[in-house]
Order: structure tokens, then C-alpha cells, then sequence
């Protein structure tokens, strides 16, 4: 599972730094 589907919000935060997506933890779910 990625964040991407469990978090929709988290999406945006990945689309818009992918070398820093877990910048800050989503609390939805810490897929690597």
C-alpha cells in the first residue's frame, strides 16, 4: 500500500518534494 492511496492530502506533499515525502509523517500510515 502506498500513501498516496491511504492518503489523498499526503499526495500533494509527495508530488511536491518525492527526495522529502516523509518530511512529515503522515499520520494515515509511514509506507516507505
Amino acid at each position: 500500500m502506498s500513501v498516496q492511496e491511504m492518503c489523498p492530502q499526503t499526495r500533494r506533499l509527495i508530488l511536491n518534494s518525492r527526495s522529502e515525502k516523509f518530511t512529515t509523517a503522515p499520520p494515515c500510515g509511514q509506507v516507505d
